[in-house]
C-alpha cells in the first residue's frame, strides 16, 4: 500500500464542484463525457502537481496528503480552505467612461479586465458600473472528487509540469544534474523560481534560463492543475 507524503510529486485526476454540483473544473475526461462537458481538443492528461507546494487551493493540498495511491476521494473545502471569502473592499464602482472608452457597453454578469484584474459587472446604473472583483468562486464551499494515479519521480515530467503551471509552458532540457528552462525571467526572480523549482527535483542539482531562440520544444502533457487564484 502506496501512500503519499509532503513533497511527493503526483499525477491528479480531479473534478471541482461547487456544493450545489455544479462542475467548474475538472481533468477526468469519463465524467466531462458523462456530463456533457467533453469537448475535443480539450486536456484531459492528469495534473502533475506537488504536495505541499500550493500548486492547488490550499484544502485540497492539504488533503492530498496520506492518501493511498490509486484510490477515490472527496473532500469538502469551507471558502477559507478554497477560493476565500468575499471581500466588500473589492466591489468597485468604476465610471461609465472608462467602458466607452474601450468602446464596450457594461451589462450585469459581464466579464471585465482592468489593470490585471477580472471582476464581473453587477449593476448599471446611469454613469456608474459596480464591478466586484471577487474570484467568482469566493465565498462558496467546494468539492473536490479526486484520485492519485500515481507518485512521478521522473524529473523531466515533473520540470515540464512546473513550465506549463508557472512559466508559460516554456521548453526544458536536462543533461546530467542540469537543467535549462529556455524561458526569460528578472534577474531578481530567478532564484527565487531556482529554490521553487530545485526542491521538487531528485537528480537536478542546477537550473539555469536561457532566453536563446534555439529553444527546446515545449511540454505537450502537463495538464494545468486547478488553482487557487
Amino acid at each position: 500500500m502506496v501512500k503519499t507524503k509532503k513533497g511527493d510529486t503526483i499525477k491528479l485526476i480531479f473534478v471541482g464542484k461547487t456544493e450545489d454540483g455544479k462542475i467548474f473544473d475538472l481533468n477526468d475526461e469519463s465524467v466531462a463525457k458523462e456530463e456533457g462537458l467533453y469537448r475535443e481538443g480539450d486536456d484531459y492528461a492528469p495534473a502533475v502537481v506537488t504536495i505541499g507546494e500550493g500548486d492547488v487551493v490550499k484544502g485540497l493540498d492539504e488533503d492530498l496528503e496520506g492518501k493511498e495511491v490509486g484510490k477515490s476521494y472527496e473532500v469538502v473545502l469551507s471558502p477559507e480552505k478554497a477560493f476565500g471569502k468575499r471581500n466588500p473592499s473589492l466591489f468597485r464602482l468604476v465610471s461609465a467612461a472608462k467602458f466607452k472608452q474601450q468602446k464596450v457597453e457594461p451589462y450585469p454578469g459581464m466579464q471585465v479586465n482592468f489593470g490585471n484584474q477580472v471582476g464581473i459587472v453587477k449593476t448599471v446604473s446611469g454613469g456608474r458600473v459596480m464591478v466586484d472583483f471577487n474570484h467568482p468562486l469566493a465565498g462558496r464551499k467546494i468539492v473536490y472528487d479526486y484520485k492519485i494515479e500515481s507518485i512521478v519521480d521522473d524529473d523531466k515530467e515533473i520540470l515540464q509540469s512546473f513550465s506549463k503551471m508557472y512559466l508559460g509552458n516554456a521548453g526544458v532540457k536536462i543533461e546530467g544534474s542540469k537543467a535549462t528552462i529556455f524561458t526569460q525571467i528578472p534577474k531578481e526572480l530567478q532564484e527565487p523560481v531556482k529554490k521553487k523549482i530545485l526542491k521538487r527535483l531528485s537528480k537536478v542539482k542546477e537550473i539555469e534560463f536561457n532566453s536563446s531562440k534555439n529553444k527546446a520544444p515545449a511540454a505537450k502533457d502537463a495538464k494545468t492543475a486547478p488553482k487557487n487564484k
